[in-house]
Formats: C-alpha cells, structure tokens, sequence
C-alpha cells in the first residue's frame, strides 16, 4: 500500500472522524508505530508542531540555495505531478521544486498550495494540494484567495501518532499578483 498523505491532510481526517491512511503508509514504510512515537529528530533545528516534525533546518538551507530548480510544476500535469510525489516519493525526495498555486491554510497550523481539481486521494477540501513549512510571515495572505509560489526541498516528516508525510521546505515564497491556471484537470 503506497497511501500516503500530507500532516494537513492527516489532522484534517482526524478531525473529521475519517480513518487516517498513513497508518498504513508508516507500515509499508516500515516504520512501527512505536517507533513513530519515540521518533526524535536528527537536526537540532528541526520545527515540530503538535506530533509533527519536519526534519529540516530552514535557515542552513536557505543559505545553501544556489538558486537551482530541478522540477517546475507548471499548469500542465499539475495534479498528474503531486500524484506522482506521493505514489514514487523517493524518486524526488531532496530534489528542490517550484510550484504555484492558492494559499491554503484551513488547516492551520498546516499549510497547503494548491489549486481546485479533481478528487485526488491524496489531497484536501477539493484542492490539489500539497503540504509546505516555512519560517516566513504569511498572514498577511488569506486562504484560497491569494497565489504564491513556493520553492523549497521535497522532504519527508513523521507524525508520531498518524505516521509519514511529505512536506515541501519553502527556501522562498512569493506572493505573486497574477494566478495561472486556477483549476486543473490534468
């Protein structure tokens, strides 16, 4: 079973008394519940939120960003890309992505880009969506209205009590005036 699912999207099932997938993703990750409860982070910078950490330090790899970006996920195949971070993440994680799309945070603390689309199992409140940590202010932005780009690390956190998700780490996040393509079918 390759389900998956962001923290958001975990919280966000907790709370809506649904059944969590990423039990069975912490299983076919080989990780046991146990462990995932007496998980401790290997960096001492990591940011932790509730149960969840996010295993990175922003503020290093900020600094080590050389500006290169190994995916762009344009408006074509928007849903068809997400899909495929899930479903193969360890063919991306570490890689440094760029993405654009609405600012989600009804899942606050979580935070979300995306855009409206299909049903997507992976995926929340009818966005395509994917989960984002940075150390920025963004609460000048409102939630679905305004479009960003993000452009982080593809990197995986674990969530003591649900299990595994992936995250991008934001090295930039812009608020752009423009939006592309608002809702995708591909």
């Amino acid at each position: 079973d390759k389900t998956q699912s962001t923290a958001a999207g975990i919280k966000a099932a907790a709370a809506s008394g649904q059944a969590s997938p990423s039990a069975a993703a912490a299983a076919s990750d080989g990780t046991s519940p146990e462990a995932l409860a007496d998980y401790k982070p290997e960096n001492k910078n990591a940011v932790i939120i509730g149960d969840s950490v996010y295993d990175c330090d922003i503020k290093a790899d900020k600094a080590a960003f050389n500006g290169k970006v190994d995916i762009t996920v344009g408006d074509n195949y928007y849903a068809t890309q997400i899909n495929d971070w899930y479903m193969n993440f360890k063919e991306y994680e570490g890689k440094t992505v760029q993405i654009e799309g609405f600012y989600i945070n009804e899942y606050s603390p979580y935070l979300l880009i995306g855009r409206h689309g299909p049903v997507c199992p992976y995926c929340q409140g009818g966005y395509v969506s994917f989960e984002f940590l940075t150390d920025e202010d963004l609460s000048r932005l409102k939630s679905g209205k305004d479009w960003i780009r993000v452009t982080g690390i593809l990197r995986k956190g674990v969530d003591r009590k649900q299990g595994i998700f992936y995250y991008i780490e934001a090295l930039k996040t812009e608020h752009l005036d423009k939006a592309g393509v608002t809702t995708v079918t591909d």
